[in-house]
């Protein structure tokens, strides 16, 4: 069973939250993680491309691995690769009332 509640939230929460499908299963699962206290940082919280790189960095990362990621991030086209998640957002609310 569900039910609706209301909540105020910074602007830009909103806006970050515009581009979710399902917004309430996204905030329901936000607070169930918040209140089970498992806010404990994870690795499968990031995106690949972001292990991939501190991977890349870490002194004990094989050279082998090293390689693959590197040649991974060279066959990506520069314009793809430099993409922020911000450009992916739809624009911002036409009224926030």
């Amino acid at each position: 069973m569900k039910i609706n509640r209301t909540f105020s939230i910074p602007v830009s929460t909103a806006m970050k939250l515009k581009t979710v499908r399902n917004q309430s299963a996204l905030v329901g699962r936000a607070i169930e993680k918040y209140l089970n206290e498992k806010e404990d940082y994870s690795p499968s919280d990031l995106p690949t491309r972001q292990i991939m790189l501190v991977l890349r960095l870490r002194e004990d990362c094989p050279q082998s691995i090293r390689v693959l990621i590197d040649d991974y991030f060279d066959s990506i086209p520069k314009e793809k690769a430099s993409k922020d998640v911000s450009s992916r957002q739809k624009p911002p609310f036409r009224s926030l009332v």
